[in-house]
């Protein structure tokens, strides 16, 4: 009876270890995964796109915006490869957005500059999509942050050519 009491313990202890090893295997891959999609600044700063930023008077007019600011942070952060903002709260997530589509200022809306953050809202949730997978790739997931910085810069060109274009037209009524 002891026998049979010692054999059970062993084949206990025996099967005990290969499901600590096998937990311990899958552990490794989820972090191996990680790291293949982790990207770093380096990264970011190699990506090739046309980054606008804002005019004196642009920036001015958007002073008092404050989800542009809010923006402007994210968009700091991403250029500086953290994307822990797209791993927080969905509520916030979706509030800036939506504070963003919904709080212009009067000066700066246009249709234009309307689309070009419906543009934005669309390049978010789709870096966001990306950043949240464990399927995607360093490549999918730098592809997702170009198109949303790509989209920043073309909201920022667009509120630039805002400003620009009623420049232009207050020299035409001096003349």
């Amino acid at each position: 009876m002891k026998s049979l009491i010692v054999l059970i313990g062993l084949l206990l202890l025996t099967n005990c270890d290969k499901d600590v090893s096998q937990q311990d295997s899958t552990t490794t891959t989820e972090e191996e995964t990680t790291q293949a999609t982790r990207i770093s600044k380096k990264d970011i700063e190699s990506l090739s796109y046309a980054d606008y930023g804002l005019s004196n008077a642009s920036r001015k007019a958007v002073s008092s915006w404050a989800s542009y600011g809010e923006l402007e942070v994210l968009i700091q952060s991403i250029n500086n490869a953290d994307l822990l903002y797209f791993e927080g709260d969905e509520e916030v997530m979706t509030a800036l957005i939506q504070d963003l589509k919904t709080t212009i200022p009067d000066n700066v809306s246009n249709e234009s500059i309307i689309a070009r953050i419906t543009a934005l809202e669309t390049k978010f949730y789709k870096l966001k999509s990306a950043e949240r997978l464990k399927t995607t790739t360093k490549d999918e997931l730098l592809s997702a942050v170009q198109e949303f910085l790509e989209a920043s810069s073309n909201l920022n060109l667009q509120v630039n050519k805002k400003f620009e274009k009623e420049a232009q037209d207050i020299s035409k009524n001096q003349l």
